[in-house]
């Protein structure tokens, strides 16, 4: 299974991959500190999950260098998750990358990472509402403290399943 994990720069995507990997990685919020695509791995059940943290881009419809190598990646991965990392303080203005994520017709998993500080400033995500108009799960993270990590964990799990369940059709289909 191969994962992509893209976000709008300094929402916290290398820091959700460290948390989720238990990877050290260069986590920094300075321009130009994640212009590379790295790559890290999941174990769960065995068996190895890719997942690539992507550099930050605000829109996959630009002609930047960031955007055209997350295209590339998921045109020449067989990418089977988006997992998109959004800014619970900035909600508003990461979700037009989730707006043009959803038309690339791959699963995805919105994040609302920095979940513990929205909540220090007062701001109320209704997730239930969110999850219904985007038309896919959100789960609430904090990079910080670890919450949402098992939910992440679990989501990922059954999409894996999913995607294995749909190759073995097809073979015995075939």
């Amino acid at each position: 299974m191969s994962i992509v994990m893209i976000g709008n720069p300094n929402v916290g995507k290398s820091a959700v991959l460290s948390r989720l990997t238990k990877s050290p990685l260069l986590i920094s919020n300075y321009s130009g500190t994640s212009v590379e695509i790295t790559a890290a791995q999941l174990k769960s059940a065995g068996k190895t999950i890719d997942i690539y943290d992507t550099p930050g881009i605000y829109s996959i419809e630009n002609e930047s260098a960031e955007q055209k190598a997350i295209c590339e990646l998921i045109n020449t991965q067989r990418v089977d998750l988006i997992i998109n990392i959004v800014d619970a303080v900035n909600l508003e203005r990461n979700l037009v990358l989730t707006t043009e994520l959803k038309a690339l017709d791959v699963p995805m998993i919105i994040v609302i990472n920095q979940i513990d500080r929205a909540r220090q400033l007062g701001i109320d995500i209704n997730r239930q509402l969110l999850s219904q108009v985007l038309k896919t799960e959100v789960v609430f993270f904090s990079a910080n403290t670890g919450e949402g990590l098992m939910e992440l964990i679990t989501l990922i799990e059954k999409i894996k399943d999913k995607k294995e369940g749909e190759k073995e059709k097809g073979k015995t289909a075939g």
